[in-house]
């Protein structure tokens, strides 16, 4: 009988293969990126929480991937529907594999967007992508502040923020 070695997903408890780099239970990505809040604060300077965007110095070891608070994305798609948890470093949205979110469609972008929880609230952040998100009917170009109930598209694919 063959043994398999598995690990715990640390979002959703899920039993995964050990050479899994994504929980297919809620999406989290085992493969930590350095975040750069730099762009979001600049957009924002009127934040009362950049505690919550800061990352720590190259030399110490990233902070585990948490919820932050009950803030989730609903992503629904014509056939499907899933829930994920937006941790504190928030998460990258794209079609590249390394994407905390993969939507495999060839009209999403590699690097769709970012997205950065607040309190009740989140920005998305637009990563160059050749479409757009659309957030009230207008291109997200720079950054949008979402707030929970409200939602924004990514070509075709909607995303509700929800506490």
């Amino acid at each position: 009988m063959e043994v398999f070695e598995t690990k715990i997903c640390p979002q959703c408890g899920q039993e995964l293969f050990s050479d899994m780099n994504v929980c297919y239970g809620c999406l989290h990505s085992f493969e930590e990126r350095p975040f750069e809040a730099a762009s979001v604060l600049a957009a924002f300077p009127e934040l009362d929480e950049p505690d919550e965007l800061d990352r720590p110095d190259d030399d110490a070891p990233p902070p585990p991937r948490s919820p932050t608070g009950s803030l989730m994305l609903r992503i629904s798609t014509g056939d499907a529907q899933t829930t994920v948890p937006v941790p504190a470093c928030g998460l990258t949205i794209g079609r590249d594999v390394l994407s905390d979110i993969v939507l495999k469609s060839r009209a999403v972008s590699k690097r769709h967007v970012r997205v950065v929880p607040l309190s009740t609230a989140i920005i998305v952040e637009d990563m160059g992508a050749t479409n757009p998100a659309m957030y009230k009917g207008r291109e997200v170009r720079e950054t949008a502040v979402v707030h929970a109930g409200e939602c924004f598209d990514i070509c075709g694919t909607t995303v509700t923020v929800v506490m």
